[in-house]
């Protein structure tokens, strides 16, 4: 009997606190967006439209205010976006916050971004769909980074029209991820229409495609999913370079312009590359095929070259690892993996790990007088070139 009875109270407890979870009124736990040196936004979704709330931000073990809550509705679902907009912050500072929703808590962290030069750690990884418990892993990884900011390639779920598709294949196995970081997305082709996408990130401007800086960083994310309206987008996009006055800019998008492995992709290597190239711009980063892959430094002889990246390999199904002679070391990597970054004024550094600390990649750019060190320089081939040799597979 004595047997039987504890059986029945493990199960009882088991049972109630599944049943506590699956009563959330957190439909998407807390997490953060566009931080800056002074400002964030905490958002989290909710089947409830009203109801108590109050967010909280610390400062060590001091709380430095509460601020106030606006909701929407997701078009077309039956859930709600709250977003609370936190301000007076000091840059390159780390802030805890609490969420207290209808007598639930949530914690989390951020840091606000770095001033101009300052030195900066930040993540980027893509296509974590599909396999949640791969993610995890990822997820838990980065968050020991401890990175100012993370960024997605995209693919955060394989169907975005799906709010139970973001949660169960972004938001619950990145948890780690999402309660220690500023979150910044580019839209993958699996990531759903605009109008859910823009009301689940509160992004700035009012496109899908932005940019940001921080400390001596551009970052410039477009949106491949665009059609009639990308002439509009890449104006914008020569703008932008244009004005920008930082050392680095990166530029962000889902499609890879130059890709041996995977889906090949050769996404706006007729029209967006030579805004890129025009536009000074150093490294361009892409996700969609599920591996990764760096390229030797592409450009015209006797000019500063690109380097392009792929890294897609956060939880998707991986593809196939192929030898080109287009690539650094002559193949890309078949592993699960995201890429870890340190910049800090004339040095861009970055290492692409697996989720167990394996370095498969890293390099180092160094910028005087706008060229790399010998080393980079001394690797650069032609588009020509590059496309010749993915050719020859």
């Amino acid at each position: 009997m004595r047997i039987i009875f504890s059986y029945s109270i493990i199960f009882s407890v088991l049972f109630t606190l599944s049943c506590a979870k699956e009563k959330s009124l957190f439909f998407f736990r807390p997490y953060v967006n566009s931080t800056d040196t002074h400002s964030t936004k905490i958002l989290w979704a909710s089947k409830k439209k009203d109801g108590d709330v109050k967010v909280v931000v610390f400062s060590g073990t001091t709380p430095i205010g509460e601020y106030n809550t606006t909701v929407i509705r997701i078009p077309a679902k039956k859930k709600y976006i709250y977003t609370t907009t936190v301000t007076g912050l000091r840059p390159d500072s780390r802030y805890r916050y609490v969420v207290y929703f209808q007598g639930e808590t949530k914690r989390g962290y951020f840091r606000t971004l770095p001033q101009v030069g300052m030195p900066m750690h930040f993540t980027i990884f893509g296509d974590n769909r599909s396999h949640p418990d791969i993610f995890r892993g990822v997820s838990k990884a980065i968050s020991w980074e401890k990175s100012s900011l993370a960024i997605s390639t995209g693919d955060f779920c394989v169907n975005g029209n799906k709010l139970g598709s973001w949660r169960k294949q972004f938001f619950m196995p990145g948890d780690d991820l999402i309660s220690f970081t500023t979150l910044w997305p580019v839209r993958g082709n699996h990531d759903g229409i605009s109008s859910i996408y823009s009301a689940i990130f509160d992004l700035p401007g009012e496109e899908l495609y932005y940019s940001f800086t921080a400390s001596d960083v551009h970052f410039v994310i477009l949106d491949l999913k665009l059609k009639k309206r990308k002439e509009q987008m890449l104006l914008w996009l020569e703008n932008d370079l244009r004005r920008s006055k930082s050392i680095w800019t990166i530029v962000l998008y889902h499609y890879p312009t130059f890709n041996a492995g995977g889906h090949g992709s050769d996404w706006g290597r007729e029209d967006v590359y030579p805004i890129l190239k025009k536009g000074d711009v150093d490294m361009v980063i892409t996700g969609h095929s599920h591996i990764y892959e760096r390229f030797l430094p592409i450009g015209a002889p006797g000019d500063k070259p690109i380097i392009f990246i792929t890294t897609g390999g956060a939880g998707a199904p991986i593809h196939k690892a192929i030898e080109n002679e287009a690539l650094v070391s002559g193949r890309g990597y078949a592993e699960t993996h995201y890429c870890q970054f340190y910049s800090h004024a004339d040095t861009l550094a970055m290492k692409a790990k697996t989720p167990a600390g394996m370095v498969i990649d890293d390099f180092r750019l160094i910028k005087k007088n706008g060229f790399y060190q010998q080393e980079i320089m001394g690797q650069v081939i032609s588009v020509e070139e590059a496309q010749k040799r993915l050719e020859s597979n």
